[in-house]
């Protein structure tokens, strides 16, 4: 049996015939908002590596024009990124305020009809799917 991590550090534990991981460096999703449309993965990377290794960036774009959304999303160990976010946080990267702080879940989304089956208006809002009636 084997396991892989993201983790740099991990410790294994034998304690009573069972194994514990112990992780010690976690990785934090970092928000980056309020972007200029011209910012790209590799400005973004060289911003934050001066508070630590980015391990990844993922700029949001939109699916059907490729334009940026203004926003991304920044993949760093957990102390180098809390640093990242108190430093960069209301400061100005490419004539914009930048917006930085640690990722929130996403919600899941509310309503919405689908498709040919269902929808409805705004005012009535999304039903969805076949009749019950049967």
């Amino acid at each position: 049996m084997s396991f892989s991590f993201d983790y740099e550090s991990v410790y294994v534990v034998v304690c009573n015939n069972f194994m514990f991981y112990l992780i010690t460096d976690y990785i934090m999703t970092i928000y980056v908002g309020n972007l200029n449309y011209k910012v790209g993965e590799q400005d973004l990377s060289e911003l934050f590596s001066s508070y630590g290794e980015v391990k990844s960036v993922s700029l949001i774009s939109d699916k059907f024009t490729g334009r940026s959304k203004g926003f991304a999303f920044v993949e760093m160990d957990d102390a180098d990124g809390n640093n990242a976010i108190e430093q960069l946080h209301d400061t100005e990267f490419m004539d914009r305020t930048l917006v930085v702080n640690e990722a929130r879940p996403r919600e899941p989304r509310q309503g919405g009809g689908g498709g040919n089956r269902g929808g409805g208006d705004r005012r009535r809002g999304g039903g969805g799917g076949y009749n019950d009636r049967y």
